[in-house]
């Protein structure tokens, strides 16, 4: 494993490291999708979404269906920091095929939103790392098909329990490996106790041997030397230590 120093860019993503913990954004990304859309002097929106159902399956088609696929697909990249827009995309999405004039409405209210608030992005201050996940079941929500919407989910997100909170004896592995091989990118967030557990260090070496198949995998360091985990000192050498001494 090489050193390649401290992470600032990588493929549209903007990592800041401060004494207050990192800041991820796509800001310049947000904007290079804004002059692809032809969006670049529009009226920002304070909200992604309108409050009135305005999509119609009986609308005029939208012809440009390349455009839409291409303003769509940014915008799915785009999520990886924008969270909140997650839902509205994945609905944009189900109609890549076939887009009605409606549907690219409702895009360009994103890209409207996306302009007011372009420098958005996630903050991981150093602290406990407690991580929550919630999930919109919205039962028979969709007015096209009457489908449950269940944002997370469909956007692509996997969650899983921590150590503490998985019963003893009960083994979620294989649901693991499974989201694992399905995702299309990881982002492996090392801290100072990572190589302790004998289940991150088996989940390293599956995302590792993805990468040969297109798997995109980035890595954070939090609150912990870049050269512990590039050269295995510090904890990550007492891990391993503990782990070879397992091991006889």
């Amino acid at each position: 494993m090489k050193d390649l120093g401290t992470l600032s860019y990588f493929l549209g993503l903007e990592v800041v490291s401060s004494s207050f913990g990192l800041f991820l954004s796509q800001s310049k990304y947000a904007s290079d999708l804004l002059v692809k859309g032809g969006m670049v002097d529009c009226k920002p929106s304070s909200s992604p979404a309108s409050v009135k159902p305005g999509i119609s399956e009986y609308d005029s088609p939208f012809l440009d269906v390349q455009l839409y696929r291409t303003l769509v697909g940014s915008l799915q990249y785009l999520t990886l920091t924008r969270p909140e827009i997650s839902h509205l995309v994945n609905v944009a999405c189900q109609h890549m095929h076939a887009p009605k004039l409606s549907h690219f409405v409702a895009v360009k209210r994103i890209l409207r939103y996306v302009k007011g608030s372009v420098n958005q992005g996630l903050h991981f201050v150093l602290g406990p790392l407690n991580l929550t996940a919630f999930a919109d079941a919205d039962w028979a929500g969709d007015p096209v098909d009457r489908r449950s919407t269940t944002a997370l989910g469909q956007a692509g997100f996997h969650t899983f329990r921590d150590d503490d909170g998985i019963e003893n004896g009960e083994d979620i592995k294989s649901e693991l490996d499974r989201a694992i091989r399905e995702s299309r990118i990881s982002i492996i967030i090392f801290s100072k106790n990572y190589a302790a557990s004998t289940w991150c260090l088996e989940e390293l070496v599956m995302i590792l041997k993805l990468r040969t198949s297109g798997h995109v995998v980035l890595r954070v360091l939090y609150d912990v030397d870049p050269s512990e985990v590039g050269k295995q000192t510090g904890s990550f050498e007492e891990s391993f230590t503990r782990h070879k001494e397992k091991l006889k």
